[in-house]
C-alpha cells in the first residue's frame, strides 16, 4: 500500500488482528486517519455492471475489514 491521500482507505484480512494491526503498521493515526466503526468480517462482491454481482474470489471467503477515515483538520 502506497502513502496514500484518500479520504478513506478499507483493509481487507484474513484475520482480525491482522486488520487491526495495520493501523499502527501503515501508521495510519500519524497519517491523520481514525477507524470507522467495528472490525468486522464481510463477504465481498465485486459489480462489474448493473444486476451482475459476483464473488471476488474464485470460492467465496470472508474478510474482515477494518476502513480509516482521515480526520477533519482543526
Amino acid at each position: 500500500m502506497s502513502e496514500s491521500t484518500a479520504e478513506t482507505i478499507t483493509v481487507l484480512a484474513k484475520e482480525f488482528t491482522a486488520a487491526a494491526l495495520e493501523f499502527h503498521r501503515k501508521e495510519f493515526g500519524a497519517r491523520g486517519y481514525s477507524l470507522v466503526g467495528k472490525i468486522v468480517p464481510h463477504e465481498v462482491y465485486v459489480v462489474q455492471e448493473p444486476g451482475e454481482a459476483k464473488t471476488a474470489l474464485a470460492e467465496p471467503e470472508s474478510f474482515y475489514v477494518a476502513t480509516f477515515r482521515k480526520r477533519e483538520a482543526s
